[in-house]
Order: structure tokens, then C-alpha cells, then sequence
């Protein structure tokens, strides 16, 4: 009898498959179709010019944010691209059309900027330190800047007189010493605008959910409201049919009608974030919110 159930447990355990985690592996690595969908096992056969023009195709477009710290000077959040941490080729391959930018006198560059694909941001955080950064730009960045964009706040405070006027004319000049400028962009962010000033249309709406003074996450540029936010107010407002063109009063587009003026919609990653969770919140009549503003819980039988 013992023989029997030996046998029986040997056969039972030959016709089960395996389901450890190192066959499930090799089952993996083993599936052609598998190998094919998550990786090129050709690439390094490839010519050498080849290659190398696939890890420059690879390159994209970044919003290079300026912050300061008051120990190491300017600096970005942006994350590098990937072509320059991949490998020791890809590295050399894409090295030279990134320069170290943005330092001051008392601080070396320490921002990597690629000025055919990136994009210089400068944030209302930044208003009280525009002087700094501005006069600190050195000739080689002013004569191969392309894209600059800046928070429509800092134009306002100036009109307003919270920082002094001279200080918008010292942009304007820098701007104007960009002979590679092909778009300044004027960006109305949504987060702290609507939230705060409604100033753009009247909501009658509540939006100060979207508000979050921690939010730092990386700054997304828009041509037209993201949709996820457009959705929210279509449903939610019966009178919003949408945004009109904004013209900003600004000493760059009333002073200066040469520069190549742009406005956009500027939304923060994690902004965007809650917006898609209170949709969903909304839909599924956890939260809701009445025409006047008001957050309602709904309670569910």
C-alpha cells in the first residue's frame, strides 16, 4: 500500500505544472512572443550610426522649471532623459546637446538643458528672485534660448506694483537679447486661478479642492484645457461652453508686439490627479456637488 500512494502522489505531482517563481520566469523568457513584445534583442547588432540616430530620436521635449535653493543656487526637478542613464553609448551618444545652464556668480550650472527640445520655465514661486535669475543669464544661454515660458502671475504683480516695474523691463530686455526665441508662452495656471481668482469666467463653482500648496509636482503645458478638466466643468456648470481667448495685461504683449507671443493652460501633475479622482468620486455619487458649490456626502443605502 505504501508503494501505491508513492506512486499516486509521484504521478499526480508530474501532471500539475509548476508554478514556482523561477519556472515562471523561464516560461516567460522562453515564449517568443514574450521576448519579442519587451525587448530587442537585435539592437546591438545594428550599425553603430544606426544606433546612435535611434538614441537621438529617442530624445523628447522637457519643462525645465526653475527653483532656487538658497545653498546650491538654480536648479530643475526635471528628470533626465533616458538616453543619459541607459548606457555608457547612449551617454555619449546624446552628451553634446545637453549644456549645463543657469548658474549665478555664486553658483556654478548644475541644470542640463537641451535648447532645440526644452523648455525654460519660470514659476510665480520664482517672482521674488526674476532679478537674480534673469541677470545671471549668460550669453551663450540668451543666444540659444527658443522656447521660454512664464507664469502669467509674475506680469500681474508688476502691474499691480508688488514688484518693481524695472524688474519686467530687465526681462523684457533679456527676452529681447534672444535672437533663437521662436515662442514665449504666457501660461495661465489653472490650479491656482480658477481656484482662487475665478477670474477668467464666473463658475459660481467651488474649486478650491484643486488647490494644494504642496503640490510640486511637474508642470504640464496645455494648448486648450485638459480635458479632464473640461469634462468636469461641462458636466457640472450648464452655463461653461468653454474658455475664451485670454489677452493678459502684460508688459510683454502690450510693450513688446515683436516677441512670438503664445498663451496656454498650464495644470499640475498632481492637480490633474485629483481632478480625474473627483470625477470619478462624482460619478459614482460618493461626492456630490450642487450648482452652487456646495460638497454634499451622499449616503448610500
Amino acid at each position: 500500500m505504501r508503494n501505491t500512494r508513492s506512486a499516486s502522489k509521484r504521478a499526480d505531482t508530474a501532471e500539475e505544472p509548476s508554478t514556482s517563481p523561477s519556472s515562471a520566469n523561464n516560461d516567460i523568457k522562453n515564449n517568443p512572443i514574450n521576448v519579442a513584445l519587451t525587448s530587442f534583442m537585435l539592437f546591438p547588432k545594428l550599425p553603430l550610426e544606426i544606433r546612435q540616430m535611434t538614441w537621438v530620436l529617442s530624445l523628447e521635449s522637457r519643462i525645465i522649471e526653475i527653483c532656487l535653493d538658497d545653498a546650491s543656487g538654480f536648479y530643475s526637478k526635471s528628470k533626465l532623459p533616458p538616453a543619459l542613464q541607459v548606457s555608457k553609448e547612449s551617454r555619449d551618444t546624446v552628451t553634446s546637446r545637453y549644456k549645463l545652464c543657469f548658474g549665478s556668480t555664486w553658483y556654478p550650472a548644475q541644470t542640463l538643458f537641451n535648447f532645440d527640445l526644452d523648455t525654460l520655465y519660470f514659476d510665480r514661486s520664482m517672482v521674488n528672485h526674476t532679478r537674480l535669475f534673469f541677470g545671471s543669464l549668460r550669453d551663450f544661454e540668451l543666444a540659444n534660448l527658443q522656447t521660454v515660458a512664464i507664469d502669467m502671475y509674475v506680469g500681474e504683480v508688476a502691474d499691480f506694483a508688488m514688484i518693481p516695474y524695472d524688474v519686467m523691463d530687465g526681462i523684457c530686455k533679456s527676452l529681447q537679447a534672444m535672437p533663437k526665441l521662436t515662442a514665449l508662452l504666457a501660461v495661465y495656471e489653472l490650479q491656482h486661478d480658477m481656484s482662487r481668482n475665478m477670474r477668467s469666467i464666473d463658475m459660481g463653482m467651488d474649486l478650491k479642492w484643486m488647490e494644494s500648496d504642496t503640490d510640486m509636482s511637474m508642470i504640464q503645458l496645455y494648448g486648450d484645457v485638459p480635458d479632464e478638466f473640461d469634462a468636469y466643468l461641462r458636466r457640472n456648470k450648464s452655463n461653461y461652453f468653454g474658455f475664451d481667448n485670454m489677452i493678459p495685461e502684460w508688459p510683454f504683449y502690450g510693450d513688446y508686439d515683436d516677441f512670438p507671443f503664445f498663451i496656454v493652460y498650464g495644470m499640475r501633475r498632481e492637480t490633474k490627479e485629483r481632478i480625474i479622482q473627483r470625477n470619478l468620486a462624482e460619478t459614482s455619487g460618493t461626492i456630490k456637488t450642487s450648482s452652487r458649490g456646495r460638497r454634499e456626502r451622499q449616503t448610500r443605502a
